[in-house]
């Protein structure tokens, strides 16, 4: 398997800027209905080709958990009427949810089906992951969708690693494919594979001041944070350990964005500082996304998952087996019964 991670909010400037300096690289954005901006049409259109997939997301997400103005503008018929427009230029959009705990599959659904309705097959996103409230997945499952998104969840925040696994397994064994929705951790790939994930962390980093290198030695893969004094004013104490003025790895840190990005103290310090920060930072996701091919090439080999990825295994056996009695125990466990 390959799997995809998605951008959110790239700038076409610093994706332009990039491809330019990687043309072999892949880069994946996911536009936001809910964040869009002057330039999505051109990413969609004319600069399509700097990407190697465009994915769509409805920014309900946004609406409902953001303060900002902006967040009023988001709707369900200005997303229909933003696919009318665009659809064709990705290759998957995201449904528009209004209710993201758990019991919220009454509510969501019928808006699923309105986008459908017009013509837009869109990602069903999973709240409920082991059907605590609703049998979700087994719905998408029997209406076939191809692909599966796991969204905002009360399983997320207790036993994450072991929810997630009860998704995945049920939904390979139906021939789906998972996206994990603002989830990019190193941690959880290396458990369980994904064919997508997205972040949008990645240009917060940027807003925040705070630029990121994925450190690799050998067998040894760190994260190292590299913060600016230009951009501590208002954030937390916890900044001021990455300030780079300080930072022990400084001189690395610069010898990497220099040798990597050609990129020089000066542009990171410059009037264009947010531009070349952004860089560094897609950088740092682009190569978290090798890595974790890499992982996954290991992680599907293992006893665990390799039914479900081998070419002489009958997926509908495991269904019919011993599948469904371990997704029970696993279910029966994560609810304590």
């Amino acid at each position: 398997m390959q799997h995809n991670l998605y951008l959110s909010g790239m700038s076409l400037k610093a994706a332009i800027h990039y491809r330019k300096l990687f043309p072999d690289a892949e880069l994946n954005a996911l536009l936001s209905y809910g964040t869009r901006s002057s330039d999505y049409f051109q990413m969609i259109n004319s600069e399509h080709n700097i990407f190697n997939s465009i994915i769509a997301d409805s920014g309900a997400f946004t609406k409902y958990f953001s303060k900002s103005a902006s967040s009023d503008k988001i709707s369900l018929p200005g997303y229909i009427e933003f696919l009318k427009q665009t659809y064709q230029q990705f290759d998957y959009c995201m449904n528009y949810d209004r209710e993201f705990l758990m019991n919220g599959f009454d509510t969501n659904t019928p808006m699923m089906e309105l986008i459908e309705s017009n013509g837009f097959q869109v990602v069903p996103v999973l709240h409920d992951y082991i059907g605590e409230e609703r049998h979700e997945l087994d719905y998408y499952i029997d209406k076939k969708y191809p692909i599966i998104a796991l969204g905002f969840s009360e399983h997320k925040k207790k036993n994450k690693i072991k929810n997630i696994k009860v998704v995945v397994k049920k939904a390979l064994a139906a021939g789906m494919k998972i996206h994990l929705l603002g989830l990019t951790s190193l941690k959880v790939f290396n458990e369980i594979p994904a064919h997508y994930s997205d972040s949008s962390s990645w240009s917060q980093y940027t807003k925040y001041g705070l630029t990121l290198w994925l450190k690799k030695e050998q067998d040894k893969i760190t994260e190292e944070k590299f913060s600016y004094k230009d951009s501590l004013k208002g954030q937390s104490k916890n900044h001021e350990k990455y300030l780079i003025d300080t930072h022990p790895l400084k001189d690395e840190f610069l010898k990497y964005v220099k040798d990597e990005l050609d990129i020089t103290s000066n542009n990171l310090f410059g009037q264009e500082r947010s531009h070349y920060r952004d860089l560094v930072n897609i950088h740092y996701f682009v190569n978290m996304q090798n890595e974790v091919r890499l992982l996954h090439q290991n992680v599907i080999t293992r006893p665990e998952w390799a039914p479900y990825f081998s070419t002489n295994t009958n997926i509908a056996e495991i269904t019919k087996g011993d599948f469904d009695k371990n997704f029970l125990n696993d279910v029966k466990t994560l609810l304590d019964l």
